[in-house]
């Protein structure tokens, strides 16, 4: 003989050690008394005579916080100062002095290979010791 069928939802669920044990204590049953607790926490809920979980509650989205823009720092962590370049900011000012050409033209003809010549680029704008002029890098105050 079968068990009768009581609903079509399954839902495995874990709990702690020693919850079985508790529940046959009080009724040898366990099924049935998952099934009515569940069924008296939901009419609880519906009712109003009990909070939700809180894991049932949505999560709510905190607002993002608008922090100050922090200075551009170089890959030590300290700022980018104009007595301070690393030598690659250097060759590259040099080169902008010497050139007028386009950053991406800079960065073919040094051949720099990952992120040596953003770093270096951002190192003088950063300075302000260079600058865009119609799509040309050039050395600030030339």
């Amino acid at each position: 003989m079968a068990r009768e069928k009581i609903g079509d939802d399954v839902m495995p669920v874990r709990f702690p050690d020693g919850t079985f044990d508790r529940i046959m204590k009080i009724n040898p049953n366990r099924t049935e008394f998952i099934r009515k607790a569940v069924a008296d926490a939901l009419a609880a809920v519906e009712r109003g005579n009990m909070q939700k979980p809180h894991s049932a509650e949505p999560e709510v989205e905190k607002p993002i916080s608008k922090k100050p823009p922090q200075p551009k720092k170089n890959f030590d962590g300290k700022p980018v100062d104009k007595d301070e370049l690393r030598p690659d900011a250097r060759v590259l000012l040099g080169q902008v002095r010497q050139k007028r050409w386009t950053s991406k033209q800079h960065e073919k003809a040094l051949g720099w290979p990952g992120l040596r010549f953003p770093r270096a680029e951002g190192d003088l704008f950063q300075a302000k010791l260079i600058k865009v002029e119609d799509g040309i890098l050039v050395a600030a105050g030339e």
